[in-house]
């Protein structure tokens, strides 16, 4: 995808997930999204409240979110792909020819 269609979509994850007040949830994402989620001078946050338990290692058994984009390899796809099967899709996000998914435990 384009660079700002990545940006957009981002814009429109972190928006998201603000709003369902996910500031504490265990996420996890790909790095671009991470800092998205958890730097204020990313610029992507509305409030001044962080994202505070939010990893780019798929090592953590607590994750309670995953969010998925199509502008960054993701090192744990295969492991992914068999955890999936654990969580629902909550929202499907486009932008252009970007797209994420966000994805909650069962």
């Amino acid at each position: 995808p384009k660079y700002i269609d990545a940006v957009k979509l981002e814009q429109n994850l972190v928006n998201y997930m603000e709003q369902k007040n996910l500031q504490k949830a265990p996420i996890y994402c790909d790095f671009l999204t991470k800092n998205a989620l958890q730097d204020q001078n990313a610029g992507y946050l509305a409030v001044n409240k962080e994202f505070s338990d939010v990893t780019d290692r798929y090592e953590d058994k607590n994750i309670q979110y995953i969010i998925q984009t199509n502008f960054e390899i993701d090192p744990n796809e295969d492991t992914l792909k068999r955890e999936l099967t654990g969580f629902t899709l909550v929202k499907d996000f486009n932008y252009g020819l970007a797209n994420g998914r966000l994805y909650k435990r069962k």
